[in-house]
């Protein structure tokens, strides 16, 4: 127990660290751009206090021999739904869309998150829906989104198809990791540090990412990224050519 809680609290020094970073790289950004980081700052920050909270075991639901631990749950439903809304906003996506998105990511996790306390039937059951939900991100991405995506510049697209990939490849991991966990295949220990480096990968790696192409959404006059464009008129997915 004490090494796994050691584990939490030296993620939470590393969110602390890229919260401090972040914050300071954003005041160089303009104001546009800002308000789109702060949102992923906030996720780090939030993310930092939870694995505090996290590594003193405040918040913990105990069930039988299972447990969750409740600020942690409450910080993967908001970062992982609001990272894949983000993905999806990059390629001007209809709020309807993007709303579709984090709906669906906040069902996975929330269904995942119930594997703990239910078994059999059940229990698979939510696992199918992790597994469901994730082929729909998909098919979202790959289809709808991306003919909306088609109507950028080259670099924009390429910036969500980036994004996009980033965040499908993350979460794969989070599923084969929760798989994992799933059929006891990892001790606490070895699930604390997975959990714990997939999460970090997601929030500050994620943020690390887009605050590094910020100059796409700045040279962005059109107002093109971020913004719900009428709908998409490409057809099947290409990789998008990189900026000359």
């Amino acid at each position: 127990m004490f090494e796994s809680a050691a584990v939490y609290a030296a993620s939470g020094v590393v969110y602390a660290l890229a919260f401090v970073a972040f914050l300071t790289w954003s005041r160089r950004l303009s104001p546009r751009v800002r308000r789109m980081c702060h949102v992923l700052i906030a996720l780090v920050g939030i993310a930092a206090v939870t694995s505090v909270l996290n590594a003193a075991g405040v918040g913990t639901i105990t069930y039988g021999a299972e447990s969750e631990n409740l600020p942690d749950l409450i910080d993967d439903l908001l970062a992982y739904s609001i990272l894949c809304g983000l993905a999806g906003a990059l390629a001007g996506a209809s709020r309807r869309l993007v709303a579709t998105l984090v709906a669906v990511v906040f069902l996975m996790r929330a269904s995942f998150a119930a594997t703990t306390f239910v078994d059999g039937v059940v229990a698979i059951g939510a696992v199918l829906v992790v597994l469901v939900g994730y082929a729909a991100v998909v098919f979202l991405f790959a289809g709808r989104i991306w003919e909306n995506a088609a109507q950028l510049s080259d670099r924009q697209r390429l910036l969500h198809w980036k994004a996009r990939n980033l965040f499908l490849f993350l979460f794969g991991m989070l599923i084969v990791f929760g798989v994992a966990v799933f059929v006891d295949l990892l001790d606490p220990f070895v699930t604390a540090v997975v959990k714990c480096y997939i999460d970090v990968l997601f929030r500050v790696g994620f943020a690390g990412f887009l605050f590094a192409n910020a100059s796409v959404i700045e040279d962005d006059a059109s107002g093109a990224l971020l913004a719900e464009r009428p709908g998409g008129g490409g057809g099947g997915e290409t990789p998008p050519k990189a900026a000359t």
